[in-house]
C-alpha cells in the first residue's frame, strides 16, 4: 500500500545519500574528473563524466561550485542555467545562485543583461567585490565606461586599496583613450605591484601620449 511505498522509496533516497557522501569522499569522483578532463580539453570525456555525476550525484552537484565551472567550459549555457535557478529555489538568500546567472549572462556575451544581474546579486552587502567588478567590466564591453567607472569608485569607497578596482579603473580612462590620467594609475600601480601586466599597461598608455621611447624602456627591463 501507499505506506509500504513511501518506506521503499524513503530507504532508497537514504541509501542514494550514503553512495553520494561516499562518492564526496573519493577524488576519482565523476564530477572531479569532469573537472580534470575540461582543463586538459577532453571536452567529450568532460561531458561523459559530467552526465554521470549528474546520475549518481544529484544532490551534490547543488553544492559544488565545480558544476558551473564544468557547465560554462561545456558551453552548456541552458543547463547551467536552468541548474542555477533550481539552485536558487532552493535556497533563495543564497547569492551564489545569482551570480552564477550573472556569469553565464556575461560568458554568453549578453553584457546587458549580465550587469543587470551582477547588479541584483549585490543586494545584500559587498561580501567580495567580484559582483561589482564584473558589473563594471560588462559595462565597459558595452562602452558604458562612465558608468563602469562609477562601478568602480563605489569600491573603492568601501576598500581604497583594491587592486582589482584600480585595475579596472587604468583600463576604463584607456578605453577612453584619457591618456594621462591611464599613465597616471598604471604608473601608480606598477610602482606598488611588480606585474608584467601592469608595466604592460604602463607602456600603452605613454606609447597614446606619443612617448614610444619611454615605453620601451619601461618594457625592456620588464
Amino acid at each position: 500500500d501507499w505506506r509500504e511505498q513511501r518506506a521503499v522509496l524513503k530507504e532508497l533516497r537514504a541509501r542514494q545519500r550514503e553512495d553520494e557522501l561516499e562518492l564526496m569522499g573519493d577524488e576519482l569522483n565523476p564530477l572531479h574528473l569532469a573537472k580534470l578532463a575540461l582543463e586538459r580539453d577532453q571536452y567529450a570525456t568532460a561531458a561523459s563524466r559530467w552526465e554521470d555525476a549528474r546520475e549518481r550525484m544529484p544532490n551534490f552537484i547543488f553544492q559544488s561550485d565545480d558544476s558551473l565551472t564544468i557547465l560554462l567550459g561545456l558551453k552548456r549555457y541552458d543547463e547551467a542555467e536552468a541548474l542555477m535557478r533550481a539552485g536558487l529555489r532552493r535556497s533563495r538568500h543564497d547569492r551564489r545562485w545569482l551570480k552564477g546567472l550573472a556569469l553565464i549572462a556575461e560568458r554568453r556575451g549578453d553584457y546587458s543583461e549580465a550587469a543587470l544581474r551582477w547588479r541584483a546579486s549585490q543586494k545584500g552587502g559587498m561580501e567580495s567585490t567580484d559582483a561589482w567588478i564584473h558589473e563594471g567590466i560588462c559595462l565597459r564591453a558595452l562602452g558604458r565606461s562612465n558608468e563602469a567607472e562609477a562601478v568602480y569608485n563605489r569600491i573603492l569607497r568601501v576598500s581604497p586599496g583594491d587592486l582589482g578596482a584600480r585595475i579596472e579603473l587604468a583600463r576604463t580612462s584607456e578605453d577612453r583613450e584619457d591618456w594621462p590620467t591611464s599613465e597616471a594609475r598604471w604608473r601608480t600601480l606598477k610602482e606598488e605591484h611588480e606585474l608584467a601586466f601592469l608595466y604592460a599597461g604602463h607602456a600603452r598608455a605613454l606609447g597614446g601620449l606619443g612617448r614610444t621611447q619611454e615605453a620601451d624602456a619601461i618594457l625592456e627591463p620588464a
